[in-house]
């Protein structure tokens, strides 16, 4: 997992201040501190999710290089200058670091100060801002990425009015962020179906689920009865260790509290990936999971018995008397004198007047 960060006004970063944002310690970051008016950059990632080789900065730009599993990472937070010429110089930078660095897959996102289509700009001169244009796509090109769609709103800056806005934050990756993992075929090859190709792939996917079941009872098991032993596992090495403490004890027992975890995480994603399923397949108000949780809920909120002082009380009528009164003691009105407005003579409209009020209009 990494971050980037921009427009910050702080001078430096300390390391309390890292962690705390990011939420624990097993962090890395780099920073290109704020001067003036300029705000600084900032990049953070977890320690366990690549290796860190070196950083680059230059003028709107902080980056870094990673190593995950033997593929060469070049992330960059951007946060472009206003001008055109300092736009011109931070693309110029950066295709002259690809070109000297060029091996690896690139992530270019941030604040681009610019547009890629007519479309993605509104309240500003569309014919004045074509060359501006044409040359962030030429950069683009040139750096082979692809600009990514985004959810949600379709602008992401708007003037104090309202009048105006663009999108102007964007994510630039290259084929090696978005290409898919390889895909395996072996079972869907080796399915020998007859027939029209209607049938065919109906006929693949039932056989397919089969192999899937087959690979998940292999692999992963019963969750439940895995976890149970891991447990197991861990309360017999706990019972060793309070007679002798042993190098390879507490060796095997951070080993299967890891364990331990990473199948609450696979269960957890597990009953995740159903519940979506279900929805997706029940909807919502229909499916058998909105009951359940219904349900649940009325029991967890239902009152069985009140304890008053020593006292229990038990049974729906004891119950509810007690929640009238004691709700009726603590919000109904008492006002034993209440003020009247007998005597008072308010001024108000004769009868001719009225009258007069009341009668047709006529032009």
């Amino acid at each position: 997992m990494c971050a980037c960060f921009k427009k910050q006004k702080k001078a430096s970063f300390e390391g309390h201040l890292i962690h705390n944002l990011w939420g624990h310690n097993d962090v890395s970051w780099v920073v290109k501190e704020a001067v003036g008016l300029l705000g600084g950059m900032l990049i953070i990632w977890n320690t366990d999710s690549f290796k860190f080789l070196n950083s680059f900065s230059g003028d709107g730009f902080l980056g870094i290089t990673v190593d995950r599993e033997g593929v060469v990472l070049h992330i960059v937070n951007i946060y472009s200058p206003c001008n055109m010429a300092g736009k011109k110089k931070l693309w110029e930078d950066l295709l002259s670091f690809k070109r000297q660095y060029g091996s690896g897959e690139w992530c270019v996102g941030g604040d681009f100060n610019d547009v890629l289509h007519s479309s993605e700009r509104i309240g500003s001169s569309a014919v004045s801002r074509q060359g501006e244009r044409i040359l962030f796509k030429r950069f683009v090109e040139e750096m082979e990425v692809v600009d990514v769609p985004v959810l949600g709103k379709k602008f992401s800056w708007f003037s104090a009015d309202g009048k105006s806005m663009s999108r102007i934050d964007r994510f630039l990756l290259s084929d090696g962020f978005i290409t898919t993992q390889g895909i395996s075929e072996n079972s869907w090859k080796s399915f020998v179906v007859h027939g029209k190709k209607a049938y065919v792939l109906k006929e693949k996917f039932k056989l397919l689920k089969d192999c899937l079941r087959k690979w998940n009872r292999e692999v992963f098991g019963i969750l439940d009865l895995i976890i149970e032993k891991t447990v197991k596992d861990l309360n017999d090495i706990e019972g060793l260790l309070e007679d002798d403490v042993l190098e390879s004890d507490l060796i095997r027992r951070e080993g299967l509290n890891n364990e331990f975890w990473r199948q609450l995480h696979l269960k957890e994603s597990l009953l995740k990936q159903k519940s979506s399923i279900r929805w997706v397949k029940e909807g919502d108000s229909n499916s058998r999971y909105f009951h359940q949780a219904i349900k649940s809920r009325r029991r967890r909120n239902q009152l069985v018995a009140l304890k008053y002082g020593d006292q229990w009380l038990q049974g729906v009528d004891e119950v509810k008397g007690y929640v009238k009164s004691y709700f009726e003691n603590n919000f109904k009105e008492r006002w034993e004198g209440r003020p009247n407005l007998n005597g008072i003579q308010f001024q108000s409209l004769s009868a001719e007047d009225n009258l007069l009020l009341l009668a047709p209009f006529f032009r």
